[in-house]
């Protein structure tokens, strides 16, 4: 069970390195293959000019398909990583537990950091 605990937090994990954060960005300008193919330059220019555009829309503006959709969505992103984790327990029926345990984690943090970001600029 512990095991199930700590898939959730590594889902949880990678779901606030990804959704919340710029550090993919911030890592990817200074990898010259993954700036390229990942459009890091033409992003930067485009936060220029589109105000708290955020990685993920700008992808799903310039790629709009399957894939950028994918890895734009909350609940895919956190899927496809408890599918990839389910193969490390000891019963992959365990993918249920923490998909549920690290959604339900993701989005508490979410709404509370949302809370105390509204609560700061009031």
């Amino acid at each position: 069970m512990i095991d199930n605990i700590i898939y959730s937090f590594v889902s949880v994990f990678i779901l606030i390195i990804w959704f919340n954060t710029e550090a993919f960005v911030e890592y990817a300008k200074y990898i010259p293959i993954l700036r390229d193919i990942f459009l890091i330059n033409k992003y930067i220019n485009s936060k220029l000019t589109i105000q708290n555009l955020k990685y993920l829309d700008f992808l799903v503006m310039e790629k709009n398909c399957f894939f950028t959709r994918l890895i734009s969505c909350p609940i895919c992103v956190n899927t496809w990583t408890n599918i990839f984790l389910a193969f490390f327990l000891t019963n992959p029926l365990y993918f249920f537990v923490n998909f549920t345990i690290s959604t339900v984690i993701y989005y508490s943090i979410t709404l509370l950091n949302k809370k105390i970001y509204e609560s700061s600029n009031n």
